[in-house]
């Protein structure tokens, strides 16, 4: 009896993780999508294809392995890696190289997003200096790149038509500065988490690309 009285008080006073059920049901092993963007003449800029190859329990944050091939607008091969998503307790973390054209890193640098977003909920800054490694001939480069992610704020719900049909969306809007740029974010992000819809806007507020999901497919 002392040993239950106990072990219920300890749970009370450290409360458990709670599981972000949706990021597991939408990213389960197997799960395929493409992201296509566009440059702001409508022209496809890059096409992203992921797949969700594995998943870790590591203690408090579930692990969702995802593979990715970048394809450039002739179709061709550019570039292909490892990006996770990662949950512990009632928020999820995106690598930010899934989120901003042409941004790389060698180590994940992760905006955190709540499992249950609502309008009016703000987002964590996130600030980094980074460097990735380009290999040419033999020789290895490194390049190191400044990235702000500031003003995360959720927006209104909205309904929108995509190529998976009519989706509600919850709108999250974000600043993203890289090096000597500055963009303004708008994604649309629907029931199951998922970032079906973006808007990439320069410093000037024109449009510079705008993104869709465009397949999204279960085993």
């Amino acid at each position: 009896m002392l040993q239950t009285f106990l072990l219920m008080m300890g749970l009370l006073c450290n409360p458990q993780p709670q599981a972000c059920d949706i990021i597991a049901s939408t990213y389960a092993e197997g799960v395929t999508w493409e992201f296509v963007v566009n440059d702001d003449k409508g022209a496809m800029y890059k096409t992203y294809q992921y797949k969700v190859d594995e998943i870790y329990d590591e203690e408090e944050r579930m692990v969702y392995a995802i593979r990715y091939v970048t394809l450039n607008k002739k179709g061709k091969e550019e570039d292909k890696g490892n990006r996770n998503i990662i949950t512990a307790g009632d928020l999820y973390l995106v690598n930010a190289e899934t989120m901003i054209p042409d941004y790389k890193s060698d180590k994940p640098t992760n905006i955190s997003l709540p499992c249950s977003p609502n309008p009016g909920d703000a987002v964590g800054d996130v600030r980094k200096v980074s460097t990735y490694t380009v290999e040419n001939l033999g020789q290895k480069s490194y390049i190191s790149n400044k990235i702000n992610i500031t003003d995360g704020k959720y927006g209104n719900r909205e309904t929108i038509t995509t190529p998976l049909g009519e989706l509600d969306c919850i709108v999250l809007n974000y600043t993203v500065s890289l090096d000597l740029q500055e963009f303004t974010y708008k994604d649309w992000i629907d029931a199951d988490l998922r970032t079906v819809k973006r808007e990439i806007y320069d410093k000037k507020g024109k449009l510079a690309f705008t993104g869709m999901m465009t397949s999204y497919n279960k085993p």
